[in-house]
């Protein structure tokens, strides 16, 4: 009995260890060093050494377990957001001198591998460029298994969306000045939505600018109203983005009928949030 309770309890253990060391940078406002994060990376390698050896011991049981757990979780239904992870994120000191609201992809309920990778780039913009990040987690359910801003992005997820950045906002107490949104992928074309729609300022009152990165695919038209919009926007893609890159760029000539301001910056990547891309452009809107 005490080898079957050793061969449940050990990856269970293991589970929250490693969620737990990945969450704890990024979820409290603490901005890891390049030391942090290869400390983390070790500890990562060195634990799944240890499960590895783990489980060939236990190798019967576990793929009993594994079976039966799998049959289970069929017919269990996927969890709602859970408290702290659904709680905002303040990335960077207060006072910084620029601020943002980051509205990440669709993602599990919490934060995936994608997402706790998009957050040590931001680490990184908030320490180099002097900003504060804030981080909400989005409410609506894209699947039963995911969230995200909302499919459509209709009037009801724009509305729910704005209330999730105003907190975001109030929550790491933002500061005015030089202030803007960052989404990546779903959370991007929410970004694009609210310039579109000419709704920065009813997201907050002093952002001026937003970037949308891997967020740059439409088919169709957009809405011809209104004609002009206000603020910066943006788009950053990777040419090997095999989600949303357009190589006729058909969303960006539409934007730049209510905007010509409106930027896109392509870079040598897939679906991902690029830091030197990101930041050279957070420091052209920021100055």
């Amino acid at each position: 009995m005490s080898s079957v309770l050793d061969c449940v309890i050990f990856p269970l253990r293991f589970d929250t260890i490693q969620r737990s060391q990945r969450l704890t940078l990024f979820t409290s406002g603490f901005t890891p060093q390049t030391s942090d994060l290869r400390s983390l990376r070790f500890s990562k390698l060195t634990s799944g050494l240890d499960l590895i050896i783990h489980f060939r011991r236990c190798r019967f049981i576990s793929t009993a377990l594994v079976l039966i757990i799998s049959g289970c979780s069929s017919t269990t239904k996927s969890p709602q957001i859970r408290s702290p992870f659904k709680d905002v994120a303040c990335i960077g000191r207060p006072g910084a001198l620029r601020a943002a609201v980051y509205l990440h992809g669709i993602d599990s309920d919490l934060p995936s591998d994608q997402e706790i990778k998009n957050r040590s780039v931001l680490a990184v913009l908030a320490e180099e460029l002097e900003m504060r990040i804030a981080v909400p987690r989005a409410s609506s359910r894209c699947s039963e298994n995911t969230v995200c801003w909302g499919w459509a992005l209709d009037d009801e997820d724009v509305k729910r969306a704005l209330k999730e950045v105003a907190n975001a906002a109030a929550s790491c107490n933002l500061p005015d000045r030089k202030l803007g949104l960052i989404g990546f992928s779903n959370g991007g074309y929410l970004v694009v939505k609210l310039f579109r729609a000419d709704m920065f300022k009813e997201a907050h009152p002093k952002i001026h600018w937003g970037i949308a990165v891997g967020s740059a695919m439409i088919k169709g038209p957009i809405e011809p109203h209104p004609f002009r919009v206000g603020g910066q926007l943006t788009l950053i893609i990777g040419n090997k983005d095999t989600f949303n890159y357009d190589p006729e760029q058909n969303y960006l000539k539409q934007l730049r009928r209510k905007s010509p301001s409106v930027q896109l910056r392509e870079f040598a990547g897939g679906h991902e949030l690029p830091l030197n891309e990101t930041r050279d452009v957070i420091f052209e809107l920021t100055n």
